[in-house]
């Protein structure tokens, strides 16, 4: 009986298609993860992270290499997120990172290294992850910031960065006033 309701628990915090948790899961340890730090007084950082061009891939080679390439993907980042890191796919081609101790240089460090190993792994893996980039959206949370604040500031940031072409790692503007 424990060992099914272990199975049902991962199932349902875990994403079907990639493995890594879902969006559901991310928002619940956010909010968790803002009153640890606040308590303890360290930092807190999220990244988000779109797959770029992925509906090319889908358009293309069908569907099947668009998951292909979403798999290929998770499969880095949760090789290369520390073991406090929380990953997870939060909705589409995006996976969103929340990083407990990681200040905004440590945060950007790390969406850095994942850009690399993505970029530099076009290829590696079949024809799905041939050219395959990502562009992340950094932000460190702020005083009194909400989590959804945290998560808009890091979400323009990623925008920001595709609209530029792409393959980038963008530090998110300070505090939205809302």
């Amino acid at each position: 009986e424990v060992e099914r309701q272990e199975d049902l628990y991962y199932q349902a915090t875990r994403d079907g298609l990639t493995g890594v948790h879902t969006r559901q899961y991310l928002m619940e340890r956010l909010d968790e993860e803002i009153s640890r730090a606040r308590r303890h007084r360290f930092p807190l950082s999220f990244l988000m992270l779109d797959v770029d061009n992925l509906k090319n891939v889908n358009d293309r080679k069908g569907h099947p290499a668009g998951d292909e390439a979403l798999i290929h993907v998770a499969r880095i980042l949760r090789e290369h997120v520390r073991g406090e890191d929380i990953l997870a796919r939060y909705g589409g081609d995006e996976f969103g990172i929340l990083t407990p101790f990681a200040d905004i240089a440590g945060a950007r460090g790390l969406a850095e290294r994942l850009r690399a190993l993505v970029e530099q792994s076009a290829g590696s893996e079949g024809d799905a992850a041939a050219s395959l980039t990502v562009s992340i959206g950094v932000a460190q949370l702020a005083p009194g910031e909400k989590a959804d604040q945290l998560i808009r500031r890091a979400d323009l940031a990623m925008y920001e960065a595709k609209k530029d072409g792409g393959d980038r790692t963008l530090r998110a503007r300070p505090e939205i006033k809302e």
